[in-house]
């Protein structure tokens, strides 16, 4: 692990730590948890983690809380679907509704998957996950004519 990130994953892990969650009906802390879902009672919390694999549990401490930072790390910020570079706040990105909520890419990553040609101000077309020029997109449909490239 970088140093940047074992940084901010220990950054993380103190402030899970520092501002955990206590139940105000009981006065009773669940401090066993590094994080625990908002606006549930201790029991829902507990019916909660009982459901995940143990080692997904984040307690205090625990290879749990580790996977569930290394987690948002990796979530946040979003990343770009084809290299999987960070696109922090403020980076200029492409947002392809086709592609799903969520999914971007940096400018000069959306790209033909077969060409490699910019797509930023082209039309493009998005199948099985992968993003294709119209040239592209048509010749996956039905292949070119080899005598007049029609």
């Amino acid at each position: 692990m970088p140093v940047e990130m074992e940084k901010t994953v220990t950054k993380l892990m103190y402030d899970f730590q520092r501002n955990s969650t206590s139940d105000d009906d009981s006065g009773c802390a669940l401090e066993e948890y590094a994080w625990v879902p908002p606006g549930l009672k201790p029991e829902q919390v507990h019916q909660y983690y009982s459901s995940l694999p143990e080692d997904k549990v984040p307690y205090v401490n625990s290879p749990g809380e580790k996977y569930r930072i290394k987690q948002l790390l990796h979530q946040l910020p979003p990343h770009d679907n084809e290299c999987g570079g960070q696109i922090n706040g403020g980076d200029i990105a492409v947002f392809a509704s086709r592609a799903g909520h969520g999914v971007c890419w940096h400018p000069a990553c959306f790209v033909c998957s077969m060409c490699n040609e910019l797509l930023v101000d082209l039309i493009y077309f998005y199948q099985d996950g992968k993003i294709y020029c119209g040239r592209h997109h048509a010749e996956r449909l039905k292949p070119r004519c080899t005598a007049c490239d029609e």
